[in-house]
């Protein structure tokens, strides 16, 4: 299982800090390679930044399809939703990013205009194409007493709900995380409801970390580590 980072770029630039600075975008040439070398790929992630601020993703997907293995994407759905269009067959899973279904407060944390509203466009065209979609619904003190209304909302588009606890950027941020009791009570409730999930870390989701074992993260230089979280060269 790989992910990659297909661009550094986004169109958000959050108030916890998140961001490249210096963006760069992976080629696909260099894409090619990386899928070429890797023998007995099970799964591929493509991830960012925003991969749809690659100009060459349509062809990365395309390519990857074309040998079996169906990419899911991480993506904020904030742009380029022609694109869906292009790629409606190849994917596997869309993974969209949410935090609040406000748009003045998700367009506020994102520091973005019609953050959210973008995102439901982008998620009622992939619906109306049949498109396989999950929303990573990022839980923070803030938004975690609405898991119902996140759930309902996923449920309407016939979405997978799942449970990303957040994890600040930015120290100054550090107030905004769930302490271990109100993750806990939120991942033993959430998990009562069918089609959701909880994301690693939590102790319902993986007891040991696969990163480095099972799953590998490739930086958009190329370079490999654990996984997302892990700055350690490979």
């Amino acid at each position: 299982n790989i992910i990659i980072s297909v661009t550094d770029k986004s169109p958000f630039s959050p108030i916890d800090g998140l961001g490249a600075e210096n963006p760069i975008s992976m080629k696909f040439s260099n894409f090619k390679k990386i899928i070429d070398k890797i023998p007995h790929v099970q799964s591929v992630t493509l991830t960012g930044g925003e991969p749809f601020m690659n100009e060459d993703l349509v062809k990365m997907v395309k390519y990857c399809s074309r040998n079996k293995t169906y990419p899911r994407i991480n993506t904020s759905g904030y742009l380029n939703h022609k694109i869906l269009e292009d790629i409606k067959s190849d994917v596997e899973l869309l993974n969209i990013s949410l935090k609040y279904t406000d748009d003045v407060i998700e367009s506020k944390w994102n520091r973005a205009s019609h953050s959210f509203d973008n995102c439901l466009n982008f998620i009622k065209k992939a619906s109306k194409l049949e498109m396989p979609l999950a929303i990573n619904w990022v839980a923070d003190k803030i938004n975690y007493v609405n898991f119902y209304k996140m759930y309902e909302f996923a449920s309407v588009y016939k979405a997978q709900l799942i449970v990303v606890r957040y994890i600040p950027f930015n120290p100054s941020y550090n107030g905004l995380s769930l302490s271990e009791e109100e993750w806990t009570d939120l991942t033993t409730h959430a998990k009562k409801f069918m089609n959701v999930h909880i994301a690693f870390p939590s102790v319902h989701s993986y007891s040991l970390c696969p990163g480095g074992i099972n799953r590998l993260f490739i930086n958009t230089d190329g370079t490999v580590t654990p996984c997302l979280e892990e700055n350690t060269l490979i």
